[in-house]
This record gives structure tokens, C-alpha cells and sequence, in this order.
């Protein structure tokens, strides 16, 4: 696997966000739908059940294998491109999604939340990591900013409610 990457150096500055913000959306973040924003749209969660299983059933077979021999190596490096795997379809679906709303709306607002408080949480914490909520607010903090948009972190006490 290869990648490239070259610099670019652009003489223009990043758009300045306007005064007057006409597109605004605030953004929920969970676990079954990933978003619910303010406009109605609920984008669900990245199913990764499949490359789950693949990466159990690949680090049950390391498991069987001498430490230390060719073999051992081998289904090790497999284990490796499983995370990878894993790993890379998850940043993809973050980009897209925080590019998305730093592109088409003027003002953003994101719950402000303690993700480190809950993970120490036991009840939820493995759904909570595979989420990646920090990743998705910092990808999409630099890309409101690269874009002109507003940013808005938001208290989330009473921001996940439904109205009657």
C-alpha cells in the first residue's frame, strides 16, 4: 500500500465567516443514528459488523500459532490490516460527514461533550470509542474553519430531547 502526498502553498487567505450567518444547523451526535441535525436528517451509524467479525476470527487464529514463527508473523501482519482496515473506513466516513456540514451551512453548533467522562463509563464504552464523537468535532472544528463557517460548541444538558 502507497500513498502520496504533496504541499501545496496557496497565496489566498481562508474565507472569512459571514456576519450574518443564513444557514445554521445544530448537530446531535449518538450511537444508533450517528447525526440528528436540526434540518430532520439522521445519518446513520458506519456498520462495521462485518470487519469486526473478520478481525475476531483473524485474532482467534494468531492465537493458535507458535510466538515467534513465520507463521506467527504472518497472521500478525493479517491481524495489522484488519485494524487498518477498520481504522481507515472510519476517518473516511468522518471526512466526509464534517465536510459535508462545514461546506453547506454558515453556522454549526455541536454539543460540547465530556467523551473522555464517558468512557470511563462501563455501560456503553466500547460503542462509545468506535463512534469517534472527538475525532468527528476536531475534523470538523479545522474544516469550519478552512471553509469560513462558525463554529458553535454547545452545553449539551437537554440538547438530546425529543419535542411533543
Amino acid at each position: 500500500e502507497w500513498f502520496a502526498t504533496f504541499g501545496v502553498q496557496m497565496d489566498r487567505e481562508p474565507p472569512k465567516p459571514p456576519e450574518n450567518p443564513e444557514k445554521c444547523v445544530g448537530i446531535d451526535v449518538g450511537i444508533l443514528k450517528y447525526v440528528h441535525d436540526t434540518d430532520g436528517t439522521a445519518v446513520g451509524s458506519l456498520d462495521l459488523s462485518n470487519e469486526r467479525e473478520r478481525l475476531e476470527r483473524e485474532q482467534r487464529k494468531l492465537s493458535r500459532k507458535q510466538h515467534g514463527s513465520n507463521n506467527y508473523e504472518k497472521q500478525r501482519r493479517r491481524v495489522a490490516e484488519c485494524h487498518a482496515d477498520l481504522r481507515r473506513k472510519r476517518r473516511d466516513f468522518l471526512h466526509k460527514l464534517s465536510n459535508y456540514y462545514a461546506r453547506e451551512y454558515d453556522l454549526v453548533a455541536v454539543e460540547d461533550l465530556n467523551v473522555k467522562g464517558m468512557m470511563e463509563s462501563p455501560s456503553n464504552s466500547r460503542n462509545t470509542a468506535s463512534a469517534a464523537w472527538r475525532k468527528f468535532l476536531s475534523l470538523l472544528e479545522y474544516k469550519c474553519e478552512r471553509a469560513g463557517t462558525h463554529l458553535l460548541a454547545v452545553n449539551p444538558s437537554g440538547t438530546t430531547k425529543e419535542c411533543a
